[in-house]
């Protein structure tokens, strides 16, 4: 039992090892968060940094795709179907939604949990899939914590407490041991052996973090008409003048909001005037 001290280091160097496989799988992201919004370059992506950088890293992926409206059931379909060529060993689709409101307006997502070495990849993929629909990567989000470290922390109190456990069992093959002694030493070793497995309950969920990697995709309806990509010069030009078309309506009608009041009060007194005048005068005989 003493030997669970050193049960992470192959588990690390594992992790390295997968790491290092294939530059091309490198996760998509930094060590703590990354966010890439209106790529300005074609078929751009979110920005990467090696994951050999970060051994014992276990990170949480996000992406938000923007689409033609029409186009986000399909997508969402065609990432499951990519999720599912790479067999349930490597991916796993763990939760899916799909809206449509009372509007007409379409929102989904879709979770995964994928092996580690290929989360870089798929996201690459599916990026791919979102564009060829006339669709973008809006932004991405990488998230990560440091369970190596928490890994290692947990096998050091899991040798502890098995050497104290050893200990107390020496202790309780002594005969003509004290019957309060042996009561306190039994009563000590089961606040042990609770603590151990509440710890080993952590280690495992560390480890099952390092094993696989959340994926999520939320998918929006792009702001771009028609499927417009809206970073195009075209559809830029347009948006501008939109925006100034809207910007001299606002105007107008402050202008007007602020101006009726005067009109109405001038209109009256012109109004007023003209029925003075012609009303005729009476003459005296």
């Amino acid at each position: 039992m003493m030997n669970r001290s050193i049960a992470i280091l192959p588990l690390l160097a594992l992790v390295a090892a997968c790491s290092q496989a294939d530059t091309k799988d490198e996760a998509p992201a930094a060590t703590e968060s990354s966010t890439a919004a209106d790529a300005t370059s074609e078929g751009a992506d979110a920005p990467r940094i090696g994951a050999t950088v970060a051994p014992g890293v276990a990170f949480t992926h996000a992406y938000n795709f923007a689409l033609p409206q029409t186009a986000i059931s399909d997508v969402q379909s065609r990432h499951a179907a990519l999720c599912e060529t790479l067999t349930l060993r490597h991916c796993r689709v763990t939760g899916m939604d799909f809206d449509r409101s009372d509007d007409g307006n379409v929102s989904a997502s879709l979770a995964f949990k994928l092996d580690p070495a290929l989360a870089g990849s798929f996201a690459r993929d599916a990026t791919d899939v979102v564009e060829k629909a006339d669709g973008r990567l809006a932004d991405s989000r990488i998230s990560g914590e440091d369970v190596g470290s928490g890994i290692v922390a947990n096998d050091k109190g899991l040798a502890a407490i098995d050497a104290e456990l050893a200990k107390i069992d020496a202790q309780l093959r002594i005969t003509n041991l004290a019957k309060d002694v042996r009561g306190r030493l039994v009563e000590r070793a089961n606040d042990l052996r609770a603590e151990r497995r509440a710890l080993s309950g952590d280690r495992e969920d560390k480890v099952e973090s390092l094993a696989t990697t959340p994926v999520s995709f939320t998918y929006a309806a792009s702001e771009g008409a028609l499927g417009m990509d809206p970073r195009t010069p075209v559809a830029r030009a347009m948006a501008t003048s939109l925006a100034s078309m809207k910007a001299m309506i606002e105007v107008v009608l402050t202008l007007g909001g602020a101006l009726a009041p005067w009109a109405l009060l001038g209109g009256g007194i012109w109004w007023m005037i003209r029925r003075l005048r012609r009303k005729p005068i009476a003459v005296a005989e």
